[in-house]
């Protein structure tokens, strides 16, 4: 028999141990590792050394390491909402680099009369209630009538700042505005959702985000749009139209899109489109873009946008990850540098917003890879998520260097407009994986994201439902695993990893349960084996006569009866069939090093049942 040989150890490697190359073709911590990191930034309250991962026992552990509203702080409450008992948890805190903190406004404003800014009053004419939810955390106001519009921004920031201690962001108000500044001055911050409501009309209040003005005419024919989470408004521009045209343009386009997070109005004619809340639609990811060559421009007063990337953090990503090499491996590894900003480069356009750059997320995949090799054999899986539009979210595992598809360590959740940070979400996926990883291969469709008592959770609105389409463009065209409403709560669709399928990825490496039940087996083999040959000789022409030595045989043997235990737990299906393709030679270059061969077939979800119905007579 011809006993493949191991790629990652070369001869001039030999220290001793079991190295477990996992070929994916088809056709050295326990077996069980529940160890979960959580990347991200801290706070300067955190007493945390950065780029050092320390165990987390408690939320007020958590807090005194890095400080109260950090992503690691919200991390570590979506994680034990969901549940996650047993599960080891350890934080991994950067500081943040010195970029730019995402702000989001709420100013409070009359109500408009259609596409018309409202005018004539300053408070409300009617008692009502105001809501608001940062980032799923809901704060209710009572206005009464004559309230004015600075008081009732006042009494509104004053309720913030009193429950902000678990918020990503810190409220301040000048005036009738409301400024809401995220805790890090990263690009991770861009993800700072907002929905606003008023519950009785008649209060004859609003809530705007800010304004966009165009500025100067145009030199000829293009379009003008605002994007805010997953949809965009486009509006299109003449030859020699005014700022004045452009913008009621763009009013007219905001308005007429359907079922758009947002409405506008201006007091025409004028250059300005004043933006408002749309009732219990997420406002998140917000953008803007003008047809570069027509000269006109646009200005954006509705809060900074995020920027910094962890590289240039001190100490810097890859000298963090240089560090983390010396660390057992993770099962788990949650994060919030996924690069997500309000758009992608779209050629033609001059853009406002947040950048995405995914160069971060390569650079944690590099380091997850080498990791994984057949040397260093440490089986870690980068646990993200998105919740921006398909094709936006879709560019991630392409997007980066190495590409996501390329391995099936990258778990990468999906779920549009969603009303929480994206790391919230992936942090109650790892919960998910946690509570469920003695079954290795376990099947993930169906499983539903919780939470408990202390932390809020939202759901999406159903406007922003992912359509069956989308649900399988997500699977098959972007590899990616979707999350949508069921049964009032979100439910993972599938629970897929970003491998594309190739010649070298089998089909079932698109499976969560996939991956991780290969990585229980070569860890359970890099457990089990050892016990057969460490402090023996290999016999090779003779049977062994003492406690001394073994043959390959013996190794042969063990794998054959561990491949029988995998089909005990129902992690295999099947082993009797495959047992005589198990094989065992000792190294023709390096005679201290057996060559093994171990055949593996993976029990995997049963997601779809077709039936045909006949008629018979």
């Amino acid at each position: 028999m011809a006993i493949p040989l191991n790629p990652d150890l070369p001869i001039s490697y030999q220290v001793p141990g079991v190295y477990v190359y996992q070929s994916r073709a088809g056709a050295a911590p326990s077996a069980t590792n529940r160890r979960v990191l959580f990347l991200g930034y801290k706070t300067s309250s955190g007493s945390a050394l950065p780029g050092s991962p320390e165990r987390v026992l408690s939320e007020d552990d958590l807090l005194q390491k890095a400080g109260k509203g950090s992503e690691l702080h919200r991390m570590f409450r979506a994680f034990t909402a969901q549940g996650g008992a047993g599960a080891d948890l350890y934080v991994l805190p950067l500081n943040a680099p010195s970029g730019t903190a995402q702000t989001r406004l709420l100013t409070i404003l009359q109500s408009p009369s259609g596409a018309a800014l409202g005018t004539g009053n300053t408070g409300a004419v009617a008692a009502g209630t105001l809501t608001v939810w940062i980032c799923g955390q809901r704060f209710d106001l009572q206005v009464a009538n004559g309230d004015t519009f600075a008081a009732i921004a006042a009494n509104l920031a004053a309720q913030i700042q009193a429950g902000q201690d678990v918020l990503p962001c810190t409220a301040t108000v000048v005036g009738a505005t409301i400024t809401l500044t995220a805790r890090h001055a990263s690009l991770s911050s861009a993800d700072l959702p907002v929905i606003v409501k008023v519950a009785n009309p008649s209060m004859g209040i609003a809530v705007s985000p800010g304004t966009v003005q165009a500025v100067g005419a145009a030199s000829g024919a293009g379009f003008v749009k605002v994007g805010i989470s997953t949809q965009t408004a486009q509006a299109s521009v003449a030859n020699l139209d005014t700022a004045n045209v452009i913008a009621g343009a763009l009013v007219a386009a905001i308005n007429s899109a359907n079922a758009f997070p947002i409405s506008a109005a201006q007091t025409a004619p004028s250059d300005t489109a004043t933006l408002f809340y749309q009732p219990e639609r997420a406002f998140n990811f917000n953008s803007a873009a003008v047809s570069t060559g027509i000269t006109t421009t646009l200005t954006l007063a509705w809060g900074a946008d995020g920027a910094g990337l962890p590289s240039s953090s001190s100490p810097s990503l890859s000298q963090v990850l240089t560090n983390l090499e010396a660390q057992e491996a993770f099962k788990l590894i949650v994060t919030s540098f996924t690069g997500a900003g309000a758009r992608i480069t779209e050629a033609g356009y001059t853009q406002y917003g947040s950048l995405s750059d995914y160069s971060v997320l390569g650079t944690l995949a590099s380091h997850v890879e080498q990791q994984a090799n057949g040397l260093i054999c440490k089986g870690q899986e980068l646990v993200i998520a998105d919740t921006r539009s398909l094709a936006v979210t879709g560019s991630i595992p392409t997007g980066t260097a190495p590409n996501l598809i390329l391995s099936p360590r990258y778990f990468l959740g999906w779920s549009p407009a969603n009303p929480q940070q994206a790391y919230e979400l992936s942090s109650r996926i790892a919960a998910l994986i946690m509570d469920r990883i003695d079954y290795p291969n376990f099947n993930y469709a169906g499983q539903a994201l919780r939470t408990d008592s202390r932390v809020p959770f939202l759901l999406p609105h159903d406007a922003v439902r992912p359509s069956n389409p989308d649900v399988n463009a997500a699977m098959l065209s972007y590899f990616l695993s979707p999350l949508r409403t069921e049964e009032g709560t979100l439910q993972i669709v599938s629970g897929r990893t970003t491998a594309k399928p190739s010649a070298s990825l089998d089909f079932r490496y698109s499976f969560w349960g996939v991956a991780l039940a290969d990585d229980y087996v070569r860890d359970d083999l890099r457990t089990s084996l050892p016990a057969v040959f460490r402090g023996r000789n290999i016999k090779n022409y003779s049977p062994p006569n003492t406690q001394f030595t073994f043959t390959p045989e013996s190794i042969r043997t063990a794998l054959a009866s561990r491949m029988a235990f995998y089909d005990s737990l129902d992690i295999f299906d099947g082993s009797d069939d495959l047992i005589p393709g198990v094989g065992a030679i000792t190294n023709g270059v390096l005679p201290s090093r057996m060559d093994a061969v171990l055949p593996k077939r993976f029990a995997i979800p049963a997601e779809q049942v077709s039936v045909v119905t006949t008629l018979e007579s």
